[in-house]
């Protein structure tokens, strides 16, 4: 795990969700006074999986429009993420902590367990310390709060997507 990585997360859930809204259609857009320090790095290759098709599409959406990030698929069970996943290799996948009938928290386990394992952000609608630990104990990367800010987002799958030992993820 990265140093850091566990404070980072823990801090996520003290944030609020995004106060500005924007009209529906139009395309997320990078506030203009957005830091800059994560340009010129690799791509950074995302797989969301989430049950919920608004949710997902939403997240495609807003990954794709963000320079840094390539969205290789989003699926909406375990036996999608398994096909994509090997198929595309993306470096941190967004899963949903309660995917329908299957658990998260197990689906992390598994993914560990993969001979090259992507990054993992348990993504939830119930934050909690308890939560937490189990996601960590699973080796998720980190929990993220389905309520924060968008660039909150962005910015946990910039640190779970550079951990010591992720593949390459520059792509043409």
């Amino acid at each position: 795990m990265v140093p850091g990585l566990v404070s980072f997360v823990q801090n996520l859930r003290h944030l609020s969700a995004p106060t500005t809204l924007q009209r529906c259609g139009e395309p997320y857009r990078q506030p203009p006074n957005r830091p800059s320090q994560w340009t010129g790095l690799p791509m950074i290759r995302v797989l969301v999986v989430d049950d919920h098709p608004v949710l997902r599409a939403g997240l495609e959406a807003v990954l794709r429009s963000e320079p840094g990030f390539r969205c290789v698929g989003a699926a909406e069970d375990g036996d999608a993420m398994w096909r994509l996943l090997r198929r595309t290799r993306p470096d941190v996948v967004i899963l949903d902590h309660r995917l329908g009938s299957e658990d998260g928290i197990e689906l992390c386990r598994a993914l560990r367990s993969e001979p090259v394992p992507p990054a993992i952000l348990l993504y939830t609608a119930d934050p909690g310390s308890a939560l937490e630990r189990e996601a960590l104990a699973a080796g998720a990367s980190g929990l993220v709060d389905k309520a924060v800010d968008v660039d909150v987002l962005f910015d946990a799958i910039r640190v779970a997507g550079r951990r010591p030992g992720s593949s390459d993820a520059a792509v043409a």
